[in-house]
């Protein structure tokens, strides 16, 4: 399955995993208090249909659940893929967003190793998008890279965690409120006057 935010490529009607490759090289470039990053290369992926090079870089700011996956591939293809896996524990929600808000893919409810309630949510722009759908083992959201380059976040929530979420409701509060913010990043301006 897709595990939250992995990466795959949508073939026919089965999300391939980026497993096959001719090698993969990762490193952390960044491990500070407030901002995170790893660089993972894979070469020479086997989508199922052709070969290519994928870089990802995953980042994460202190103080959000929110990962931002930003990834490059050298040929040009179809499609690019992500999701969750489909847990029968976990109930289903999406929304596709529009030009002020993100859209997402969500499951909720006691789908931990432990049994707690857990959030888990794939965020993507609207102009990405090309279909929300799944496979036997996944909810995928299937994308649309632009000049060889595709960027999504993904996020957990447990119940467990300090000022976790704890129902579903909040849960749905907490995607709406996170979809419009990354559609509306903090802008800064410099004045050197």
């Amino acid at each position: 399955s897709l595990g939250v935010g992995s990466i795959g490529y949508l073939l026919d009607t089965a999300a391939i995993r980026v497993e096959v490759t001719d090698s993969v090289t990762s490193r952390i470039t960044e491990n500070g208090d407030v901002y995170s990053s790893v660089l993972t290369n894979y070469y020479g992926w086997n989508t199922g249909k052709a070969k290519t090079d994928l870089t990802s870089r995953l980042t994460i700011h202190a103080g959000t659940r929110a990962t931002h996956n930003l990834l490059d591939v050298s040929n040009e293809v179809d499609n690019l893929c992500t999701g969750l896996i489909k847990d029968a524990k976990g109930k289903l929600f999406s929304k596709e967003g529009d030009d002020s808000n993100y859209g997402y893919l969500a499951t909720y409810g006691k789908q931990s190793l432990n049994k707690d309630n857990l959030g888990i949510a794939v965020f993507f722009k609207r102009s990405d998008l090309i279909e929300l759908t799944g496979d036997q083992y996944s909810h995928i959201v299937k994308l649309k890279p632009s000049n060889g380059k595709l960027d999504y976040y993904f996020v957990a929530a447990w119940e467990g965690e300090p000022e976790g979420i704890k129902t579903e409701e909040q849960f749905i509060v907490y995607l709406d409120k996170l979809a419009r913010e990354l559609a509306n990043p903090v802008q800064v301006e410099v004045n050197d006057k």
